[in-house]
């Protein structure tokens, strides 16, 4: 999977997603829609490196770049 599906961003009562050790390189803009994710695991994901800065920052700071 190189892609998280926006029809994940449906479920509004998501609050934790583990994508470790996929090939995810993009997160859509629409994840900012899941106000009860408060974990998103990306260990081992091949992200876009400006992406892959951000995430290290932390969660909060992710959502706040989309």
């Amino acid at each position: 999977m190189q892609y998280i599906p926006v029809e994940l961003t449906e479920c509004k009562k998501l609050s934790y997603i583990d994508l470790s050790n996929t090939y995810v390189k993009i997160l859509p803009r629409e994840l900012i829609a899941l106000r009860n994710l408060y974990y998103l695991k990306l260990t081992n994901c091949p992200l876009h490196h400006k992406l892959q800065a951000i995430y290290d920052t932390g969660l909060p700071n992710l959502l706040e770049y989309f």
